[in-house]
């Protein structure tokens, strides 16, 4: 595992920047080796993340925390934290973390929350966040692809939702987020009643 409270070069997903100043965020790294990877679990590993990211994170007070399909921690509509696979070519993942800690200033992106806003911040909060992620992070990839589904439905705020899908086209529309599917795609019920199994778009919650 490797951890850092900067960040000057990190990537997010679909190549997009992840950069923090000294001491605001946590940045996480974790080798998941390829024997203890089942083949039915290897499509659920970002989704586990984020489950265990979620966990990890009302673990140290922030009670409210939920996952937005497919990488994100939120809390009510700002972005807590944000998760990054990447498979390596021996089957090993490689599982980034990084949660907002604390702002001294603007945060760096609009819709951004931190820790610090929902909860007391000591010196280990980023030491007991790292001890369980990494904890539930173990024992959630050890379970089969059913078991991943309902942990994952149970802190997941995608589902039930309005939500606009984004592809990687640049294309637009909105739909309803209904369930995952076996491979932990996420299902989106358009205005046709046409069903879309996404797996690399990024979604967006419509809120009322």
């Amino acid at each position: 595992m490797a951890l850092s409270l900067s960040q000057r070069s990190g990537k997010g997903r679909n190549g997009r920047a992840w950069v923090s100043r000294p001491g605001e965020a946590l940045a996480l790294s974790v080798l998941l080796r390829h024997d203890i990877i089942t083949a039915e679990i290897t499509t659920w590993v970002p989704l586990l993340a984020g489950v265990a990211a979620v966990r990890a994170a009302q673990e140290i007070g922030v009670t409210d925390a939920a996952l937005k399909w497919p990488n994100d921690v939120l809390v009510d509509s700002a972005k807590l934290a944000g998760i990054l696979c990447e498979m390596l070519p021996s089957g090993s993942v490689v599982v980034g973390v990084g949660i907002n800690l604390n702002f001294e200033s603007a945060p760096p992106v609009p819709h951004a929350t931190s820790v610090a806003e929902h909860s007391t911040l000591v010196s280990n909060t980023p030491d007991r966040f790292a001890h369980s992620f990494l904890e539930h992070l173990k024992n959630l990839v050890a379970s089969d692809a059913l078991a991943a589904s309902e942990q994952v439905a149970s802190v997941m705020d995608t589902l039930g939702r309005d939500v606009s899908v984004l592809e990687m086209d640049g294309s637009r529309w909105s739909g309803r987020a209904e369930r995952l599917t076996p491979s932990g795609a996420l299902l989106v019920t358009d205005s046709a009643g046409i069903e879309h199994p996404l797996t690399a778009a990024d979604v967006e919650h419509l809120y009322q």
